[in-house]
């Protein structure tokens, strides 16, 4: 599989898939400095399927964010989870061709400690990636969706019974880096 850049800058084509990345906001504002206090953030990713074949993406433990620190060293955030939940058929969304899927992991700005933020995504199998130590700076986020199996068992939702899907997408390829900035509100 050989990546080609896309004329658009968040972008890339790989094999007659369009994979671009989605930050709708370019500024993001840090929740209020108190312990517990979150605000969502909307980081995504949009597939288009320009290939004959229908194909399945998967988005179970399949999408890893990385962010170009200020700094502009990349870091993949730190896996953690307290639970595993099950596969489901909607983790694997079909993508017929010429149409696309639009994605968007759970993600939310936080104070993880006291004055220590973070940015939490979520991975899709119970877990999240969390990079912590942010400031109100500019930082660049990217996807990695890494997927070996071009098949995949999940669990039918219905009976709990497991069923097999094929024709999932597989290989490995990264987004461009978007850029976003982190402001204080106004108050």
């Amino acid at each position: 599989m050989t990546p080609k850049e896309s004329n658009d800058t968040n972008t890339v084509e790989v094999d007659g898939i369009r994979f671009e990345i989605l930050v709708p906001k370019d500024m993001l504002t840090l929740p209020p400095e108190k312990p517990g206090s979150e605000v969502s953030v909307q980081i995504g990713i949009q597939i288009t399927n320009n290939t004959l074949t229908p194909f399945r993406f998967s988005f179970y433990a399949s999408l890893i964010p990385e962010l170009l620190m200020p700094n502009e060293r990349i870091v993949r955030g730190d896996y953690s989870t307290t639970f595993l939940r099950r596969r489901f058929e909607s983790d694997f969304p079909l993508t017929m061709p010429g149409e696309n899927v639009i994605f968007f992991p759970h993600a939310k700005l936080l104070w993880i400690k006291r004055k220590v933020l973070g940015l939490k995504i979520a991975a899709g199998d119970g877990g999240s990636w969390i990079f912590d130590n942010l400031t109100t700076a500019t930082y660049k986020v990217r996807f990695i969706l890494s997927n070996q199996n071009a098949k995949a068992t999940v669990d039918d939702g219905v009976s709990k019974e497991m069923k097999l899907i094929e024709n999932v997408w597989s290989g490995t390829m990264s987004t461009p880096f978007m850029q976003f900035n982190l402001v204080k509100l106004h108050t």
